[in-house]
């Protein structure tokens, strides 16, 4: 049987053909922090926490989170995601760049929903080119 590893799987989100979207609701920690951030577009809802906690307990990311978390939010916010450990609310990823829209927890689905039908709106030739 075939495995799919955690590499294979980011580089299959980041290089599918069509927007792939998060929908965020709770926490979104370790693994499932880098998994959002692989995705085209987040939305998160009110109640999502956003972090890393890998070197607390001696692990790091073994793919591509650290380098592409630098590329969204800047070098030395990256650092402080991975070096503190801290968590971070909607409010404050949606600041820093790491979520695009916060919306209230009861709404997440609808709005995903929306921002999927308002996507396919769009040429999926020009989408795949971005």
């Amino acid at each position: 049987t075939h495995h799919l590893n955690v590499l294979d799987f980011q580089r299959d989100i980041r290089t599918c053909p069509k927007p792939v979207i998060a929908s965020v609701a709770g926490w979104a920690v370790g693994g499932g922090h880098v998994l959002h951030m692989m995705c085209d577009l987040t939305i998160a809802a009110d109640n999502a926490q956003f972090g890393q906690t890998g070197p607390k307990v001696g692990s790091f990311d073994g793919g591509w989170g650290a380098s592409y978390m630098a590329r969204i939010v800047g070098q030395k916010k990256a650092r402080e995601i991975w070096f503190l450990c801290r968590f971070y609310n909607a409010q404050e990823a949606l600041d820093m760049g790491l979520v695009n829209t916060v919306v209230p927890l009861e709404d997440l689905e609808k709005e995903t929903v929306r921002w999927c039908r308002e996507v396919l709106q769009h040429s999926p030739m020009a989408l795949r080119c971005l």
